[in-house]
């Protein structure tokens, strides 16, 4: 650490690829044997590893989380959107409107109890986080937000995406203590800048190469022969791929470097055009192994994500969590009385 870096706990991955990659292929297996069903239990396998395996301070997280009702909340909202489905098959409106009604109501307290369920099952050194926004901020948001972004073509969205981080980061906690997120909305805007000038680079790469490439001159039209669709679609993908993982690593960056719980701040070392290149390159090596080297990619970016995250405490950390554990040990029993039904996507 250099001398004028400020004191940190940095955040440490200590798993290990070929344990994740039995592991992912063991899951894999199994959710082909049965259809589709032992998904949450492989959902929560992954979750479970990652947190067992970061570390900070020399302690551990921990999962604690139940695949039957992830299992729960995924038939709920399958049963939904089969609803939908069934009634504009048999073109029924009215049925079609109630359904999306539903839908779009219900959606909300389903994301709801998902966050609350993953926070609360997330543990470090015996202190639970968790969740107390309630339904009507998150219907505000899907609702009044997604309608901005709507009414504006798309522009109000970086101010949408703005609204969801605050709204879900500030009522969140660890123990009493909440979390902040004090980003300012011009870095959203900057961020959405930054894909939408990928987004043109990539437009005008594919313009320039359509128009020089062999494989488009002398015909009469653009997509009369096969090789040359298929020509474009080789090109669109990883161009394509460029703009998704500019677009990722902003949103990565935003939420690593203006998150602080309580008075201690986190600081990340991320970059936007190293966390781009990872995405990236992750998303060309699966392309091209046929989906083989997925485990590894999604092994690969958690550990760097991971890697570059520190915290930097204000004042004794250890005094900290341990007023965290001992009001822990006061309300536990009321949490356990009062977590009622839980539901998780």
């Amino acid at each position: 650490m250099n001398a004028t870096e400020p004191f940190h706990y940095p955040f440490e991955f200590r798993g290990q690829l070929g344990e994740f990659w039995r592991l992912w292929w063991r899951d894999i297996l199994l959710c082909v044997v049965t259809l589709g069903v032992y998904i949450p239990w492989a959902q929560i396998n992954i979750r479970r590893y990652f947190y067992r395996n970061t570390w900070l301070n020399g302690e551990v997280f921990n999962y604690t989380g139940n695949p039957i009702v992830i299992l729960r909340g995924r038939a709920l909202s399958l049963g939904l959107l089969a609803g939908c489905g069934v009634s504009a098959y048999y073109h029924a409106g009215w049925m079609l409107a109630i359904s999306a009604f539903l839908l779009v109501i219900l959606w909300p307290r389903l994301l709801l109890q998902s966050r609350r369920y993953t926070l609360r099952h997330t543990v470090y050194r015996g202190v639970h986080f968790d969740c107390d926004a309630n339904y009507w901020q998150i219907l505000a948001w899907w609702l009044i937000g997604g309608l901005l972004v709507l009414a504006s073509a798309g522009l109000a969205y970086p101010y949408w995406s703005c609204w969801q981080y605050r709204l879900f980061i500030d009522t969140s906690c660890y123990g009493t203590s909440y979390f902040e997120f004090n980003a300012a909305l011009g870095k959203f805007y900057r961020a959405a800048c930054h894909t939408f000038f990928a987004t043109v680079l990539v437009a005008l790469t594919m313009f320039g190469i359509y128009h020089i490439s062999p494989f488009f001159v002398d015909q009469p039209t653009y997509f009369e022969h096969f090789e040359s669709v298929y020509f474009l679609l080789t090109l669109l993908l990883p161009l394509g791929m460029i703009v998704c993982a500019v677009a990722r690593a902003h949103k990565d960056q935003l939420l690593a470097q203006h998150i602080q719980l309580h008075t201690h701040r986190f600081h990340s070392t991320i970059t936007a055009p190293e966390l781009a290149w990872v995405y990236f390159s992750n998303t060309l090596l699966v392309m091209f192994t046929c989906g083989l080297l997925l485990p590894w990619a999604i092994y690969r970016a958690q550990a760097y994500r991971i890697a570059c995250l520190r915290l930097c405490p204000d004042g004794d950390w250890e005094a900290f969590i341990t007023a965290e554990q001992e009001r822990a040990e006061t309300i536990g029993e009321e949490f356990q009385m009062h977590s009622g039904m839980e539901i998780a996507l």
